[in-house]
């Protein structure tokens, strides 16, 4: 397997950034088209953390705009909405339309989760992840990657974002990172139907069927 299964509409091709539609996404959000793109998202549960990463960023003259998906947190997004926005930012709580708005982003800041890795990279969005002694044991590897890689930048605290969003933007640095996650290639979800349909043809209906504990295989027979 070349990665972790996505959803096919992570792998779709992008919207220039350049094409109107790209515009009219951004201006449907109450963002401004131009304007380098943060995506924030700690998963579909989401977390506090989100609360974090909005104070750390929305400072005037910044010179980024927000996405924050909350996921099923309600409490980081009424915090969030109760902050007096010097940035522009688009909130929204759980959605199962995280490519859409991925497709509209320029870079991601999260955990470093695999899941949430992995749907970026295959956005082609440098990423921002947090790792310190908080950091989930086995999530750890994730960010030690993401340096191996040059994918984006590892912080220590989300405190430190005002400092790190200026180097993560820095245009040299940021084609650099945006280069590195065109060239990982996942087609995980593809290679799943590949692999199985070679298991299929190789062993057949029938041999699989008698590879089966007889109980398990008398169990199929049996009518309801």
């Amino acid at each position: 397997m070349s990665g972790m299964i996505l959803d096919p509409s992570f792998h779709a091709p992008r919207c220039p950034e350049n094409a109107p539609e790209h515009a009219a996404g951004l201006i449907r959000l109450g963002l401004r088209p131009g304007l380098p793109t943060g995506l924030v998202m700690f998963g579909g549960v989401g977390s506090k953390d989100a609360i974090r990463v909005v104070r750390a960023l929305n400072r005037p003259g910044m010179g980024v705009q927000l996405i924050v998906l909350c996921g099923r947190h309600e409490e980081s997004l009424q915090a969030v909405r109760a902050i007096e926005a010097h940035i522009p930012m688009h909130l929204q709580d759980f959605t199962r339309d995280v490519a859409f708005y991925m497709g509209l982003a320029d870079f991601f800041i999260g955990k470093p989760g695999p899941g949430s890795i992995s749907e970026a990279l295959a956005m082609h969005l440098p990423v921002i992840v947090e790792s310190n002694i908080r950091t989930m044991i086995h999530e750890r590897y994730n960010a030690q990657w993401i340096r191996e890689q040059q994918l984006g930048l590892v912080v220590g605290s989300f405190d430190k974002l005002g400092e790190a969003i200026p180097e993560l933007l820095d245009p040299e640095r940021f084609a650099s990172f945006r280069a590195n996650t065109a060239r990982i290639r996942n087609s995980a979800v593809y290679d799943a139907v590949q692999w199985l349909d070679s298991i299929l043809g190789n062993h057949g209906t029938a041999g699989a069927e008698a590879a089966l504990p007889r109980s398990n295989f008398n169990q199929r027979l049996t009518p309801a």
